[in-house]
């Protein structure tokens, strides 16, 4: 099962499974590295960090920013021109 680190509360872990369903579990059960964000393994009662896939996850959401960004640069270029005209 592949969970996303939603979160840390205290010290919880709040997981995400994808699919609405979401989990809190010790923050000490995490291994070395974890941060929000994170994509987790989960097998044979064990998490292990799933780097590769964290790192594709981070990747889109660069590329889902920058792309926001363009959009509000654009907005605040359209409304400048309103206001000269």
């Amino acid at each position: 099962m592949i969970l996303t680190v939603d979160r840390f509360e205290g010290e919880y872990a709040i997981l995400e499974d994808g699919q609405g369903g979401s989990v809190a579990v010790y923050a000490s059960e995490m291994p070395a590295g974890t941060a929000e964000g994170s994509k987790l393994v989960l097998e044979d009662g064990k998490y292990s960090l799933d780097a590769s896939a964290t790192d594709e996850q981070r990747h889109r959401m660069f590329l889902l920013q920058q792309e926001l960004m363009k959009k509000i640069k654009l907005l605040r270029d359209v409304m400048k021109m309103e206001m000269t005209w």
